[in-house]
């Protein structure tokens, strides 16, 4: 997934993964990096925010999902 904003001219996030189904199990990985503009007493910053996803789903019954942030800094550091 790629995400776009015209208006503000800036990747907003975009998300990479694989997932992988056998017999009855489903698997899947994905990282996410993600930039939220700020608006700061010397300018314009971002937040870059970079999570990756794990997903295990038993398919008759239902799934488990967990994500981890990484460490969340500005843009411009």
């Amino acid at each position: 997934n790629f995400n776009y904003d015209l208006k503000l001219k800036m990747q907003k996030f975009w998300l990479l993964g694989i997932s992988m189904r056998k017999r009855c199990w489903n698997y899947s990985i994905s990282f996410k990096r993600e930039t939220i503009p700020l608006l700061t007493e010397n300018g314009i910053s971002a937040i870059i925010r970079k999570t990756i996803y794990f997903e295990v789903e038993l398919v008759p019954l239902g799934g488990l999902k967990q994500q981890y942030q990484l460490k969340t800094k500005k843009a411009d550091e």
